[in-house]
């Protein structure tokens, strides 16, 4: 495999994590370790960190984590970083490193955002506090040093999904000014209806009956899967919105949802560069040290950095 991640597409795929009977103690004790791995973890010196807590949808406490690296000016542009894990899954450390690099790399200050997940409050819950998140950044934009004209909004998997409609959202209730979305192997169609998501059984963490279990979760509480913002498609127009940086998986059951979507936006007039990564699967960059990820990478900073210049 051209990529270097033989070894670790046979162990996903030896776990089969896809089949797995997912049970909601199951979640809770995986968030659980999330939580005390990541306190666990030592914070890059060269970044600092502050944290605050806003309230979310019906009250819900949001938690904001602000990545700065030294040297910024007092006016820098802002990543609004919304996490992956199927919607009911909390943040690891991986992602964090990731971000780290983000902020170091584009010069600009990450913030890091703990959604309500939706094995605790479905749809709308999750997606209401990510917006609140954003709306609240784009107040403080002053006293975060931040400038409110070079806000991008970015996440992996369900946070590409959170992203897109995050974007939809500020678009349709004319609110704070996105400059760019940048959507990792995104989830974005509730009814895997397109190719990939019905004949790939294969693709590690990605299987379909897993990825139909993500949605039954997240939109538990709907007689209606197709009310706007459950998911990036179920929108009435797909023009206005930010430019995008999409990236998909070659052995992904998602791959074809990013592409379509693309797809949306370029027919809509919005600018969008699509990045196809061969031989990867979807969360592949949880291993930062790979030279794929690394390329990964590469191209996501160059992407925000373009959006970003004045």
């Amino acid at each position: 495999m051209s990529s270097g991640l033989l070894p670790e597409l046979q162990f996903a795929r030896f776990l089969k994590i896809g089949k797995l009977c997912i049970q909601a103690w199951m979640i809770h004790s995986v968030n659980l370790c999330g939580k005390i791995w990541f306190k666990l973890c030592s914070r890059p010196k060269d970044i600092s960190c502050s944290t605050v807590k806003i309230k979310g949808y019906q009250d819900s406490n949001v938690e904001i984590l602000i990545y700065s690296p030294k040297g910024l000016t007092d006016d820098a542009p802002c990543l609004v970083y919304y996490h992956g894990g199927a919607f009911f899954l909390g943040d690891f450390p991986m992602i964090h490193t990731l971000c780290f690099e983000y902020a170091r790399a584009a010069k600009c200050r990450v913030a890091f955002v703990r959604y309500t997940l939706s094995i605790t409050r479905p749809f709308p819950g999750p997606i209401e506090d990510c917006y609140s998140a954003l709306e609240w950044i784009s107040d403080h934009a002053t006293e975060l040093k931040i400038d409110p004209k070079r806000i991008a909004v970015g996440g992996d998997s369900a946070g590409g999904c959170i992203s897109a409609v995050v974007s939809q959202m500020a678009r349709d209730r004319h609110g704070p000014h996105i400059c760019f979305q940048m959507l990792i192997y995104p989830v974005i169609d509730n009814t895997q209806s397109l190719p990939s998501a019905k004949n790939m059984t294969d693709a590690p963490i990605t299987h379909p009956r897993l990825v139909r279990k993500m949605w039954q979760i997240y939109l538990r509480d709907m007689k209606n899967s197709s009310l706007p913002y459950s998911c990036a498609l179920r929108t009435e127009s797909f023009k206005d919105l930010p430019p995008a940086f999409i990236e998909v998986e070659d052995l992904d059951s998602l791959k074809d949802e990013g592409i379509f979507y693309s797809h949306c936006l370029s027919k809509a007039g919005v600018p969008v560069q699509l990045v196809q990564m061969k031989g990867t699967f979807h969360a592949f960059d949880i291993f930062v040290g790979k030279q794929v990820t690394k390329l990964a990478v590469k191209n996501r900073v160059k992407a925000l950095k373009a959006a970003f210049r004045k």
